[in-house]
């Protein structure tokens, strides 16, 4: 069962939200704010389902979008629909306004673990990555493959930047850049190469720059270059990041640790957390996080979905 309960925090602003009777691993809002999807998983008699909850901000609604398999990522095409990252390789398009599947793309021969667009709210390309070890590029006009790019490990992430280059990360370490335009040929050649010492967690263009996020470092690059790193910010554990705004990321560390970034010519600076130190979470172990557009952050863990007025 799935009920919301809604509370005023006296001293944050912990807005609302709900506990889902599953494991959050994935939230999203819409670019014009009005949906926030959460996309559950959950292992019943050693078969892994997922649901994917789709909440109305005005008027607050909760209505569910079950699937056969669990869901690990999301992303939206436009304000009504978004894109998931299926376990059984599909990336599924869905409507949040009609509450159903409209589509389905069979991108990956493993688990699809993330899914991008090149524009929120207005794409026109999506990428997904798999343990497959390809980042697929799809045109959603044309409804064709327009690039397979491949590594030598799992693909953990991809970012779109210059139109017409994506950047993609993987457990091997490398970050390699793309051309993504049509072609004649799907499979070609990486244009760009960077190497870690760790596997690559995450990416975010950021401003012009590709921000790198691996199991101990946060580094950020000119993609046009590839060089040596223009800023980099140490951490003692393993990094995941996303952009949140022009020159500002989101970087969670250890949990609960959710941090907005702010990112220079030749550094980083740590803004502000995006809850207080005092604050009494929901959760301690935060399994995904969202950033609305007029800057709430919703967080989810261990079956809680929050909202949070950075400090």
């Amino acid at each position: 069962q799935v009920f919301v309960k809604f509370i005023l925090a006296m001293a944050v602003a912990f807005e609302s939200f709900a506990e889902i009777n599953r494991t959050v691993g994935a939230l999203a809002y819409s670019p014009n704010g009005e949906y926030l999807v959460a996309a559950g998983t959950e292992m019943a008699r050693d078969v892994w389902s997922g649901e994917m909850t789709v909440f109305s901000t005005a008027p607050f609604s909760k209505n569910p979008v079950p699937h056969e398999t669990g869901i690990a990522d999301l992303a939206w095409v436009d304000d009504t629909t978004f894109a998931s990252a299926s376990d059984d390789g599909q990336v599924l398009l869905v409507s949040a306004s009609e509450l159903k599947i409209l589509d389905h793309v069979p991108a990956h021969t493993k688990s699809c673990t993330r899914v991008v667009v090149d524009k929120p709210g207005k794409a026109e390309l999506m990428a997904s990555c798999g343990a497959d070890r390809r980042c697929v590029v799809y045109n959603l006009k044309t409804q064709d493959e327009v690039l397979v790019a491949v590594h030598s490990a799992p693909v953990t992430d991809a970012a779109f930047f210059d139109e017409s280059s994506i950047a993609t990360g993987s457990m091997d370490g490398t970050v390699k850049i793309w051309d993504s335009r049509a072609s004649d040929s799907k499979s070609r050649e990486a244009v760009g190469r960077l190497w870690f010492p760790t596997r690559v967690k995450s990416l975010a263009m950021v401003g012009g720059k590709l921000v790198v996020a691996t199991d101990g470092a946060l580094t950020s690059y000119d993609p046009r270059i590839l060089g040596d790193p223009l800023a980099t910010l140490p951490s003692a554990t393993p990094v995941t990041v996303r952009a949140a705004g022009d020159a500002t990321v989101l970087l969670h560390e250890l949990n609960p640790n959710l941090t907005f970034v702010e990112i220079g010519a030749t550094s980083f600076k740590r803004r502000k957390r995006a809850f207080p130190d005092s604050a009494e979470l929901p959760t301690a172990a935060l399994t995904a996080f969202s950033l609305s557009p007029d800057g709430h952050v919703a967080i989810a863990g261990n079956g809680d979905v929050s909202l949070w007025r950075p400090a």
